[in-house]
Order: C-alpha cells, then sequence, then structure tokens
C-alpha cells in the first residue's frame, strides 16, 4: 500500500467520489431490501398511485434504490464541498493509504519536489 496526502480537490472530482460511494451504499441496501422480500418481508414501493408489495417490490429496490442514493450523493456533494475544502485546509490534507495511479504527465518524484 502506498500512502499519499490530499490537499487539493476539484468539485467533479469530488462530486464522483462521493456518488460512487452513496451509490455503492444504494446498490447494498438495494439488495436487503430483496433479500428481505424473498423472505417474505413487508417491502413496499410507491409511485404516485401505483403501489408494489413483496417480491415485485424488492426487485424494483434493486433500480430505485441506487438511483435515489445517487442523486442523494450528488446533492450531499455539492453541499458539503466547500466545508470539506476548509476541513482540508485546516488540517493541511488528507493522509490516504491505497494503490494509485498517475495519469498526468507529472511523475512521482515532481511532486515530491514541489512539497
Amino acid at each position: 500500500m502506498n500512502e499519499m496526502i490530499l490537499r487539493k480537490i476539484q468539485l467533479k472530482s469530488y462530486i464522483k467520489l462521493l456518488v460512487i460511494i452513496f451509490l455503492g451504499f444504494g446498490i447494498a441496501m438495494s439488495f436487503i431490501f430483496l433479500v428481505i422480500s424473498l423472505l417474505g418481508g413487508d417491502v413496499h414501493v410507491y409511485f404516485g398511485p401505483v403501489e408494489l408489495y413483496g417480491i415485485s417490490a424488492g426487485l424494483v429496490q434493486i433500480i430505485v434504490t441506487p438511483s435515489v442514493f445517487a442523486f442523494v450523493g450528488l446533492i450531499f456533494s455539492l453541499l458539503s464541498f466547500l466545508p470539506f475544502k476548509a476541513a482540508m485546509r485546516i488540517s493541511d490534507g488528507i493522509r490516504i493509504l491505497g494503490e494509485f495511479k498517475i495519469e498526468s504527465t507529472t511523475t512521482i518524484q515532481d511532486i515530491t519536489k514541489e512539497n
């Protein structure tokens, strides 16, 4: 694992990051709803005048829940971007562990020389 300190992030990248996180959470939740409906649990979906119950509601949740969570992630990212940037500025960045691929002409040596 490599370590990197994230000091600045563009709005577009921040939106992508949060939408992917919320989408993943929405996918997990949709499968939980599906399993609950398959086990006979009480799962409901309301689309205006249309009401679905049981397994059909669980199947609809596979599409609806991730979509709703991705939209919520988009809204949340727009509302939290400036406070996140301020927190990063105050704390001098965020230490991230993982595998990274740099897709620009800047090399790791150039980055370390600047700091």
